[in-house]
């Protein structure tokens, strides 16, 4: 039989060993990458985390009826498709300063504000699912300041004077080949109170509609003019919409859109939505070659445009800049504290709806996500 002595003596060792192991575990968890004297917070890679997540279901071949935490996606198990985007979008983070500094750039004072506006704007949305685990400061860097010299790169590289300036004549060119310029008065069939329209009401609009269209066409009223007209016999006001889109992308169709497609320069058409809609609509299509110019004076308009041209060559760019990024030190005993189930829950598909789009993915309350969360690697500001 083991002395007393002996029994305590153990029992001793065994409590320090305990405590010299949790000691032992003393990792900063603060942050997720360093490079040189550059430090990513472990918030950064949380945010992209969370966002790799959220769209892990919709890659092509997910089953929307299983756990998308089953399946794999791009050949990988989803777990591991989630992990490896989360570290390249907060590598990205690295390789834009790169570009930054490669092409002299940098952020004014402005700037900043802009960044700290749409910081301030954006936040409320994600603050409830991340705020235990991300700093505001942290979803800014990889987020909306990220965004922010994204655009500045690629404007710089694509607009006037830069190194792959795309040519006005392309840039005009594809605006007049793929958009169309239109507007249109939508008038509801129904009044204040939703209610159904009189039939007599309903043809005394229409008339007015299609009698609109008949003189736009012939030249002797514009659509300005007809808006005027409706507006005055229906007693409202604004409502004439204008605009202009790439209607092939479109990801639905309805039967404005083919009237659209259908239709000549400068043409006027009367479209009858009421089955569907409960509108009538006097549609009108402008010459996209009068207008293209004035349309790529706004800047907003412009960048649309060069994104469609050149975006997808500017993100395999940046993608290789990812790759070839070197001296990176990752926190990997930060980054395993994360999973996929944190943030991510499958619901089974609806019994009764008998439809294989009930299955959804959702993000989880702040409450579960903070339970399954270390709190070691909890981000303070």
């Amino acid at each position: 039989m083991r002395p007393v002595w002996r029994k305590f003596a153990a029992l001793f060792l065994a409590v320090l060993l305990t405590l010299s192991l949790a000691s032992c575990d003393t990792t900063d968890k603060t942050w997720a990458m360093k490079r040189g004297d550059t430090v990513i917070p472990i918030g950064c890679y949380i945010y992209n985390f969370y966002t790799a997540t959220m769209n892990a279901s919709y890659q092509d071949g997910v089953d929307s009826s299983k756990s998308m935490l089953e399946q794999e996606i791009e050949g990988k198990p989803a777990e591991t498709w989630i992990r490896e985007n989360a570290i390249r979008s907060t590598k990205l983070i690295l390789a834009i300063d790169d570009m930054m500094a490669e092409m002299g750039l940098s952020l004014s004072e402005e700037d900043e504000k802009q960044i700290e506006t749409n910081t301030n704007s954006m936040w409320a949305q994600y603050s409830s699912v991340l705020e235990n685990n991300v700093a505001k400061s942290s979803f800014q860097k990889a987020n909306t300041e990220l965004n922010y010299k994204y655009t500045m790169v690629f404007k710089a590289l694509y607009e006037k004077g830069g190194e792959k300036e795309v040519p006005e004549d392309e840039i005009v060119k594809y605006v007049t080949d793929h958009y169309t310029d239109y507007s249109y008065i939508m008038a509801p069939l129904y009044d204040s109170s939703y209610a159904d329209l009189k039939d007599e009401d309903k043809k005394a609009i229409r008339d007015l509609l299609k009698d609109c269209a008949t003189k736009i066409n012939d030249g002797t009223m514009t659509i300005e003019e007809a808006a005027e007209a409706y507006e005055k016999e229906m007693e409202t006001s604004d409502s004439l919409t204008s605009g202009m889109a790439n209607l092939e992308e479109q990801e639905e169709s309805n039967e404005l859109i083919e009237a659209l497609k259908e239709m000549d320069a400068e043409e006027a058409r009367f479209v009858d939505l009421s089955e569907d809609s409960s509108v009538y609509v006097l549609v009108y299509k402008r010459d996209i070659n009068k207008t293209v110019d004035t349309y790529l004076e706004e800047d907003t308009n412009r960048l649309t445009i060069l994104d469609e041209l050149r975006g997808e060559e500017f993100a395999d760019m940046m993608e290789e800049k990812v790759d070839s990024l070197s001296g990176v030190e990752i926190n990997e005993a930060a980054l395993n504290d994360y999973k996929a189930s944190m943030y991510y829950t499958f619901k089974e598909p609806a019994s009764s709806a008998g439809s294989s789009s009930a299955a959804s993915s959702s993000a989880s309350s702040s409450e579960a996500s903070s339970e399954e969360s270390s709190s070691e690697a909890t981000e303070s500001e």
